[in-house]
């Protein structure tokens, strides 16, 4: 008995570890001590999991390779996201940090892996598929209760449950309904009834949370929907159908009488109409073409955007972008991919979602079973909505999100080599060859996501340290941190910058400018790190240099003030005071900064001085 009991767990080893961390581990677990608790703990996670896969199916393929199905490799999917991979590497010779440009490519590798044995598993076993939307709508029912335990404690407003905000809330359960309503639609009785409930409660958080993205990729994926369902589902008996569909829109009734009065009564409804958000994206967009423009075949390369975007200049965004909020990424997945990756990167970046919706359709027309038809026809619903997110949100930063994507994909892959793959032979040295590949690079993601989720757990205590005026534990903590694997913070603030001014605050001057230059090379158009660059060659009268990194900053953020003040005292301390006066009025004269108004006194007294002596 204990040696059946094995070789049955044997023989779904892989589909348990893909489900239970895809479903169980990755949307639920975090770290309080890093920084964003989610983000990097969960590219670890990710990473170990695609890892162990990669040897499972190794060691499988040495002893059973009939029971993988390796022949998946002819799927056009698969060329297309190697190309995707190679224009993302390709663009490292453009990257100023090339740190956050390998991170970026390990993260796409660890991507494209997931789908090639997410897609390999599934194929293996019918089941496989119905199994994982049951533990999904599980998932879902306990992300739930997470959400509904804030929203009653938080005066009946949504936090972020585990998703680090609350439009990536919405949109986690967005991507998680096409799995719920095909349990509704496919399922036994008791499972219809709990995805009904659960259908009810998660519509309900996802307008709640006011998510204008997640609303519009409802709609449009809804409307995509019901037209496959018209041109598809005539030759299907309808009685369940019409059921199902019945519940869905009893579900939506009552979610509209639930929630507008709740927004009618509130001023909160002003926040769905409000075009600040998208002004600010425009703004974003708008100074990414300008970086596109310039660098098209390549882009600036992976993970660089949110270093490179400021040399264009902050004028015309928000007086707060990139002095106390940095923007990490230009809240369009198709722009990000496009200036990081260039044109090509782009093309294949969309491929990877033409080839998808090709294989449905292809599906679509060929499959009889309503089931079967039912599930690739709600996979079409989930990709058409992230497709829509993605135009005004970032899911491709999101592990969560990449990875229900490609369970997704993996699925559409699976069933497409399922209706029209041919067993081929030949396939096991490819298949050999490309996971003990697999297994190296995966080896080094997960190194490479140890040492950056240790480097923000360091780069946290730092910052309560610094908040607290404890400098000499600021250096300690960043000396932990800091490695080639990681040299920014989530912020993209440079962790020698922290070191540098620590070092500053204790009269350490030649330390802080190496801290400082070593900060310049991280990220050299931030403008916090030219600022104190040029201050310490100030402090060591080497005002040429001073003078050109403040007048750098300033190209990057004209009205930044400390710049401003400080370049003024410089030209003030070179005896060029008409430019120093000149420097100084550019400041808000609302300005609340006392060393503003001294140092103008002080030099308006020093040309009254040189106009008497005249």
């Amino acid at each position: 008995m204990s040696f059946m009991l094995w070789a049955k767990i044997y023989k779904h080893f892989e589909f348990t570890v893909l489900a239970v961390t895809s479903v169980f581990l990755i949307p639920f677990f975090g770290l309080n001590s890093t920084i964003d608790p989610v983000l990097m703990p969960g590219f670890l996670i990710w990473a170990v999991m695609s890892l162990v896969l990669s040897i499972c199916l190794l060691i499988r393929l040495c002893t059973k390779p009939e029971e993988l199905a390796f022949e998946i490799l002819n799927r056009f999917i698969f060329p297309v996201l190697f190309c995707y991979f190679l224009f993302s590497l390709l663009s490292l010779i453009k990257a100023v940090n090339i740190t956050e440009g390998i991170h970026e490519v390990l993260k796409n590798f660890v991507f494209i892996t997931y789908i090639f044995f997410a897609s390999i598993i599934l194929a293996r076993h019918a089941k496989y598929i119905n199994i994982l939307s049951k533990m999904i709508t599980i998932a879902a029912i306990l992300l739930c209760i997470i959400a509904y335990y804030e929203y009653a404690r938080n005066n009946f407003l949504f936090e972020s449950a585990t998703m680090a905000n609350r439009n990536l809330l919405a949109s986690a359960f967005f991507l998680m309904l096409p799995f719920c309503l095909y349990g509704l639609f496919s399922f036994s009785r008791l499972w219809k009834i709990a995805n009904l409930i659960l259908l009810i409660f998660i519509l309900f958080c996802t307008f709640s949370t006011k998510a204008r993205s997640v609303f519009l990729g409802l709609i449009i994926s809804t409307l995509t929907l019901i037209l496959v369902f018209v041109l598809f589902f005539k030759n299907i008996r309808f009685f369940s159908f019409r059921r199902s569909i019945l519940y869905f829109v009893i579900s939506l009734t009552i979610i509209a009488f639930i929630v507008l009065p709740l927004y009618g009564k509130t001023q909160q409804v002003k926040q769905i109409w409000s075009t600040e958000t998208l002004r600010e994206r425009f703004a974003l967009w708008k100074k990414t073409f300008k970086l596109i423009e310039e660098n098209p075949y390549l882009g600036v390369g992976s993970g660089n955007w949110r270093i490179v975007l400021p040399s264009y200049s902050l004028e015309g965004l928000t007086p707060r972008s990139f002095t106390t909020d940095f923007f990490q990424r230009p809240h369009n997945d198709y722009l990000w991919v496009l200036s990081e990756n260039g044109v090509l990167g782009l093309v294949c970046y969309l491929a990877i979602f033409a080839t998808v919706i090709t294989y449905i359709f292809k599906l679509l027309f060929k499959l009889v079973d309503f089931k079967d038809k039912v599930l690739i026809a709600l996979m079409l619903w989930g990709i058409i909505g992230y497709m829509v997110d993605a135009f005004f949100w970032f899911p491709k930063e999101r592990i969560f999100h990449s990875v229900f994507l490609g369970l997704i994909i993996s699925i559409v892959v699976s069933q497409h080599q399922k209706n029209f793959g041919q067993k081929g032979k030949g396939f096991k040295p490819l298949g050999f060859i490309l996971i003990t590949v697999s297994i190296i690079i995966l080896s080094l993601a997960t190194v490479n996501g140890y040492i950056r989720t240790k480097a923000e757990i360091h780069t946290k205590k730092a910052l309560y340290a610094r908040s607290m005026g404890k400098w000499k534990f600021v250096i300690a903590e960043i000396d932990k941190g800091y490695s080639a694997f990681a040299t920014l913070d989530p912020m993209s603030t440079p962790l020698q910058w922290y070191k540098g001014e620590a070092n500053f605050f204790l009269n350490n001057t030649a330390e802080a400018l190496e801290n400082y230059k070593k900060a310049y090379k991280a990220n050299p158009y931030h403008i916090h790190v030219l600022n104190d660059l040029a201050s310490c060659y100030e402090l060591q009268d080497d005002r040429e240099k001073a003078i050109y990194y403040y007048q750098k900053a300033l190209k990057i953020h004209p009205r930044f003030e400390n710049a401003l003040i400080n370049l003024g005292a410089t030209y003030y301390n070179c005896g060029r005071y008409e430019q120093a006066l000149s420097i100084l009025l550019r400041c808000d004269p609302n300005s609340s900064n006392p060393r503003l108004e001294k140092y103008i006194d002080s030099v308006k007294k020093a040309l009254d001085k040189n106009q008497k002596h005249r």
